[in-house]
């Protein structure tokens, strides 16, 4: 395998990775915390809710249920040894507020989302906040108890970089046909 474009070979990513996976389920768990004031504990991804819903009267649970990826790429920054690859990804993120409180939560988070300090905290994290559906109500069985549950989906916008060994094109023989 190369990594660099002065021999052939498969090019992969150097250096740090964005986040995915549990480190942007951190990212986005301590944002829901900050803008609905629910204690971090309060807050699970759903991938996390096989091991039972969290122990609080209420309580947020949030996945990332889709990506979607810009089809242009844009190659940045070129140096002497690399050049940055920078796409654009529209992250769908579905959040679900139960408990007795479930409603009034939800919808303080997302009055919460609008305000521009609370906008301008998660632009520090990479992220900026591109809208949401309708809050949802949902009836369901927990325990055998019917229960209500408040959902909604929100877009949020990133841009990831990726850096690669691209070689810059310095020099390059250069034939001309002239025909004769």
């Amino acid at each position: 395998m190369s990594n660099s474009s002065n021999t052939p070979g498969w090019l992969t990513p150097l250096g740090a990775e964005p986040a995915y996976d549990a480190a942007l389920d951190a990212l986005l768990a301590g944002w829901i915390a900050g803008v609905s004031a629910l204690a971090q504990e309060a807050i699970v991804a759903q991938a996390q809710v096989l091991s039972g819903l969290p122990e609080v009267e209420n309580s947020c649970t949030f996945a990332v249920t889709e990506i979607g990826r810009d089809l242009n790429p844009a190659f940045t920054k070129q140096g002497n040894e690399s050049a940055s690859l920078r796409r654009g990804e529209t992250l769908s993120c579905c959040l679900t507020f139960r408990g007795p409180q479930g409603q009034q939560l939800a919808a303080r988070f997302l009055d919460g989302v609008l305000v521009s300090q609370n906008q301008a905290q998660l632009q520090a994290l990479g992220f900026t906040f591109g809208g949401h559906e309708a809050l949802k109500c949902v009836f369901e069985t927990i325990n055998n108890q019917p229960a209500k549950r408040y959902d909604v989906t929100l877009r949020l916008f990133r841009t990831v970089v990726r850096e690669y060994g691209v070689m810059p094109l310095t020099q390059a023989p250069v034939i001309f046909f002239t025909g004769e």
